[in-house]
């Protein structure tokens, strides 16, 4: 056991010796175990302080930022309803330090945040449920439907086609080329060329990826030129 978490479980074990640390020892305790990385340590302690002194809005904020690190962490692993559950969590101690502090504006900033995440994760969530349901279906089958949407100008289900491609072959790589043409034809191309990247890592010889990832990979680099040049102001 390490020094740090040994003072950890010493804290949370001192009542039972008769002995009361306060919330302040708790939250002094949990920001340094948040700062060595040692977040779910740092969770207990501010949990334990939250107990002692509910309005203690820094000990809220940080609890949050806890909840944020352990919902990035199940998200990359796949576990999206894990992930949810700790954002539901960061947004309620968010709002418990905004109610203790109406001033505070990193928690204000950060709940936004993590509300906003909720949205990308929830939508990750979607698509492997549908992934599992539809695990039948073909990427190419997916991608003549996303065609159809996108002839009839719907692109934003012409988008959720070609993500549902993806999602249900993520090794397909001409789930993500298409996905990546389709980007480009909607002058997205820095997120067109991330799909074409990852078209062309899972398979160079796929056709036509390594001239599609040159030309859009010009344009993102001409875009980029473009927006470092001063304007030049016409003489009146």
């Amino acid at each position: 056991m390490s020094f740090r978490l040994g003072t950890a479980v010493l804290l949370l074990l001192l009542p039972a010796f008769g002995c009361e640390p306060t919330a302040r020892s708790y939250h002094a305790e949990g920001l340094a175990e948040y700062r060595a990385g040692n977040y779910e340590s740092a969770r207990a302690m501010f949990k334990a302080a939250l107990l002692e002194k509910p309005e203690q809005q820094e000990s809220a904020y940080y609890m949050a930022r806890c909840c944020r690190v352990s919902a990035e962490r199940k998200f990359a692993e796949g576990d999206y309803p894990g992930a949810l559950r700790e954002l539901d969590e960061a947004v309620f101690h968010y709002g418990q330090a905004i109610e203790s502090y109406p001033g505070y504006a990193a928690a204000v900033e950060e709940k936004s945040e993590a509300l906003r995440l909720k949205g990308k994760y929830t939508e990750a969530l979607r698509l492997s449920i549908w992934a599992k349901d539809n695990a039948g279906r073909t990427v190419r089958q997916l991608v003549n439907v996303a065609h159809e949407f996108e002839q009839v100008g719907d692109m934003d289900m012409a988008l959720t086609r070609y993500r549902q491609a993806v999602a249900v072959e993520p090794d397909n790589p001409l789930a993500h080329a298409e996905l990546g043409r389709f980007l480009a034809r909607q002058k997205r191309y820095a997120a067109a060329v991330r799909a074409l990247e990852n078209a062309y890592r899972l398979d160079p010889s796929e056709p036509g990826v390594v001239a599609d990832l040159a030309t859009y990979q010009g344009l993102v680099a001409g875009e980029a030129r473009a927006a470092s040049t001063p304007i030049e102001q016409d003489d009146e």
